[in-house]
């Protein structure tokens, strides 16, 4: 008796832990797909963040600038207020 119930609670136990092993398998491996999509979406999002910088930086700079305000036709201040007061 004691070793008909001892090789059913083996065998509930190797079930249990084929069982197991399946379902942390199948975890890992969305886990993993989970961290290769994000990696991806990390990596677009950094290469959109240096286009953004590159364009902010040429819209920024001083021949750009001052190619918008010759173009606006902008009077400089200094031709019109008298500074030597």
């Amino acid at each position: 008796m004691l070793n008909k119930s001892f090789f059913i609670a083996i065998f509930f136990t190797i079930i249990f832990q084929i069982v197991f092993s399946f379902y942390y398998s199948s975890e890992i491996i969305n886990q993993n797909n989970l961290i290769n999509q994000n990696q991806t979406t990390f990596k677009t999002l950094k290469l959109k963040n240096q286009d953004l910088e590159k364009k902010l930086a040429i819209l920024s700079s001083l021949t750009t600038v001052e190619a918008i305000v010759n173009q606006k036709n902008y009077i400089n201040l200094k031709d019109i207020l008298d500074l030597q007061n």
